[in-house]
């Protein structure tokens, strides 16, 4: 996933390694059909204050969103592909009436998404940038499986390794480390029903917390 934005933190997790997997617990143990995204949002933040994550700049590539079609007909403009427009209810980034847009750089990864089932038919919306002067900044969650598995930048790799090694330079700043990322990887790629869409509250303060720093 794609996040429009990125913020500089500057160390590992403030939290003692009880405090950080007790919170992670909490957050996780919310009850989205009563708890609100405020409750989230004050989890959030003690868990991630301090994480470090670097940013990437999109130079190139392309971003996929996949639509399946169901009972409905094939879509024939792109503007039925694009994000919602005032949206009437939450997605895993977006509040109700919040429109962003939110892609991913595997193509497998927007089908996956869809929970695709034998047969179903869907659409695949390739989007590459337009405004070539203006370099977008953004940050993958599940951080550390795609800086190793994508390579966007020339040594990127080799210049995170040596920034990573020099920051969690503890044992115990590695094991915090994992955890965050890890949390961040589970609740991204939750799968949500439709009938659960509640359950969005979580990814939605994720998203918040990123897209307005």
């Amino acid at each position: 996933y794609v996040l429009g934005k990125f913020m500089n933190l500057q160390q590992n997790s403030f939290l003692s390694l009880t405090e950080l997997a007790k919170t992670i617990k909490e957050f996780q143990s919310l009850d989205f059909k009563v708890s609100s995204i405020s409750d989230a949002n004050k989890l959030f933040l003690r868990i991630i204050k301090g994480f470090h994550v670097f940013p990437l700049e999109w130079k190139k590539g392309i971003l996929y969103r996949a639509r399946k079609h169901t009972n409905t007909p094939l879509f024939k403009n792109t503007k039925e592909l694009i994000y919602p427009i005032n949206p009437s209810k939450c997605g895993r980034f977006n509040n109700v009436g919040q429109s962003i847009f939110y892609g991913t750089m595997n193509r497998d990864t927007a089908m996956v998404e869809l929970q695709l089932n034998k047969d179903d038919e869907i659409t695949l919306l390739e989007s590459i940038r337009i405004n070539l002067d203006s370099t977008p900044l953004f940050m993958e969650v599940g951080v550390k499986e795609l800086i190793i598995s994508q390579n966007h930048q020339p040594n990127f790799t080799k210049l995170n390794n040596r920034r990573m090694k020099k920051l969690l330079n503890t044992e115990e700043k590695k094991i915090k480390y994992e955890m965050i990322n890890n949390f961040l990887i589970d609740e991204i790629t939750k799968v949500v029903s439709d009938n659960e869409v509640y359950k969005y509250k979580a990814t939605i303060s994720i998203g918040q917390f990123y897209l307005s720093n």
